[in-house]
């Protein structure tokens, strides 16, 4: 369970949500990820409600962190990370997969090519594996490129999703953490 504490807002900024119930509003992170949020009055603050779970979750906010929440607009706000130890987050390049019954089944995924282009392709030195950590588990996964197409399959896949506990319905998010070779983190999210 992540718990985060909210302070109040600046008096000045305050008054200008006065007049609201509710308002829907846009968190943006450094690396562009936007997340639709509520801005609810409760008795005499305003809190983010709604989706608010799915952004810490996705961000892997945790107990401790600090937000740092820079108006762009009363409706949208960008947001820095700092953890403990009072140091912004560097940026966490991420994409999610919602996995489906093929996925499972053929022990292949797919890493989406605006992400290959962006983060991987000519910044990573070794594209033709992964090596993918999650809950404990290390597992190395060959990258198979081909039709426009990169593709974690064969190797290590199936005990990736057997010992992971990935089945149908539910969402992984693949964070970079590693560019000697295609390395990522892997969390998973409730189906």
């Amino acid at each position: 369970m992540h718990m985060v504490c909210m302070q109040p807002l600046p008096e000045s900024i305050y008054y200008q949500y006065t007049n609201h119930v509710t308002i829907n509003c846009t968190i943006v992170t450094r690396e562009n990820r936007t997340y639709e949020v509520w801005l609810v009055k409760v008795g005499n603050r305003f809190e983010f409600r709604d989706r608010w779970d799915e952004f810490v979750r996705a961000e892997d906010i945790r107990a401790g962190y600090i937000l740092y929440f820079e108006r762009n607009s009363l409706y949208e706000f960008v947001v820095k990370v700092f953890t403990c130890n009072s140091v912004e987050r560097p940026p966490q390049y991420r994409f999610l997969v919602d996995m489906k019954k093929t996925h499972v089944q053929r022990e292949r995924l797919a890493i989406p090519m605006s992400f290959w282009r962006d983060h991987i392709e000519h910044q990573v030195n070794d594209t033709t594996r992964a090596i993918l950590f999650c809950k404990g588990g290390r597992y190395t996964v060959p990258i198979i490129q081909a039709h426009g197409k990169a593709l974690i399959e064969h190797g290590d896949a199936r005990e990736f999703m057997d010992q992971s506990g990935i089945v149908e319905g539910i969402t992984c998010i693949f964070t970079l953490i590693g560019y000697e070779c295609v390395v990522f983190k892997v969390r998973l999210l409730d189906g």
